[in-house]
């Protein structure tokens, strides 16, 4: 040294001439930090990021977390920013929204974190709204039967429990067990309830599907239903059948004086009423009235009518009686009218007389000799030729 000489220090002592107690001996100062003495007392010099009489504890307040002029206190373990007036939040950043007072009516106004001023106020049981400027409706609990109230500014509006309708929910929901069926709406009536069904069902649950949902009826005809599953067709006048399948060929009432018109499959005919005929009824059927007598057979024609006469009659009508009807010729004679009123009747070679009623005594020739047989009642006489005489001549 500048004395020509140099003191090897023991332990604890420090200096020129080892005349200085060595502050930082046996002291360890921590994570990296260097002990230094100052007026007879140590102290560490921590590295950036350290605090604590031996650089024991963490500075996080060494990255300036607090902003907007907060001050930053290091706790355990962590660290506590101390806001400037109008700021808030853990690190200072946002603005306080309660700074203006914005919560009226008693409301206890809280800041919340955002990037504007946010706040909540809570408020008395008497008001609500954001800033506790609305009357609170609700705080009377005017919902029965567990109903929730919600404000509506004016008024109130109940969120009802369920199995409960009503303004209040002061009425029992018929409708909560869902009584309709088939995708049906209910509706609460009275005590009870309805049910609206959809087109395809009907009942008081609609229970029971519609028997027209499928549109039977055909060519514009109208369903109903019968209630009982099954249903008929109202036609309209062109169309008929079980679904007003089939061409009314009627419509057109093709029928005339009065006649029924009856479809066919491949048109109509018609039903006339007397004294009418054809195929629409426009001629008259002079036959109607059976202007043939005894049994003729009367047709239509461009006159009027004809009669066929049995062969016992004869007439226009069949009036009058044939000579030969009742058989007049007896004994296998066969009968020949003359006229209309008198007959002759062939007699076989037996029989004689106007009605064969005589039998010919002379058929076996009795007479001999060229004699004439004459029948007579009962018998027969011979009329002899000359030179001959005697019964049979």
């Amino acid at each position: 040294g500048q004395d020509g000489f140099t003191c090897r220090c023991r332990a604890g002592f420090i200096g020129h001439l080892c005349e200085t107690t060595d502050q930082c001996y046996r002291v360890n100062c921590m994570n990296g930090g260097e002990c230094r003495q100052r007026a007879g007392r140590f102290y560490c010099m921590c590295r950036h990021g350290f605090i604590g009489q031996h650089c024991e504890s963490v500075d996080y307040c060494s990255r300036n977390p607090c902003h907007n002029g907060a001050q930053c206190v290091n706790e355990r373990d962590t660290y506590r920013c101390v806001c400037a007036a109008g700021f808030t939040g853990q690190d200072c950043r946002y603005e306080d929204g309660c700074l203006s007072q914005p919560c009226v009516n008693g409301g206890v106004c809280e800041s919340t974190l955002g990037d504007i001023r946010e706040y909540t106020c809570a408020c008395t049981s008497e008001y609500t709204g954001r800033n506790c400027e609305l009357i609170n409706h609700c705080s009377s609990q005017p919902c029965f039967n567990g109903g929730q109230c919600t404000n509506t500014g004016i008024s109130f509006r109940c969120q009802c429990h369920h199995g409960f309708v009503g303004d209040v929910c002061d009425q029992v929901d018929h409708c909560s067990a869902q009584p309709c069926m088939n995708g049906a709406s209910c509706s609460n009536v009275g005590d009870g309830f309805q049910c609206h069904c959809t087109n395809n069902y009907h009942g008081r649950l609609c229970e029971r599907r519609d028997a027209c949902s499928s549109s039977p009826c055909l060519n514009g005809g109208s369903c109903v239903d019968d209630g009982r599953g099954e249903y008929s067709c109202v036609c309209t006048n062109l169309y008929y059948g079980e679904r007003c399948q089939l061409t009314n060929h009627c419509s057109s009432q093709p029928c005339l004086n009065g006649g029924t018109c009856q479809n066919t499959m491949d048109g109509f005919i018609c039903r006339c009423v007397q004294p009418y005929m054809g195929r629409r009824c426009e001629s008259i059927d002079y036959c109607s009235r059976n202007p043939c007598l005894n049994g003729g057979r009367c047709r239509n024609d461009d006159r009027g009518f004809q009669c066929s006469c049995p062969r016992q009659y004869f007439g226009r009508r069949c009036e009058n009686g044939h000579p030969c009807r009742n058989n007049p010729c007896l004994n296998g004679g066969v009968c020949a009218a003359n006229g209309r009123r008198s007959y002759t009747c062939t007699c076989p070679e037996t029989h004689y007389g106007p009605d064969c009623q005589s039998i010919n005594h002379c058929i076996r020739n009795p007479c001999l000799n060229g004699g004439s047989c004459v029948n007579q009642e009962g018998g027969s006489i011979c009329l002899c030729r000359d030179n001959f005489s005697g019964p049979d001549c």
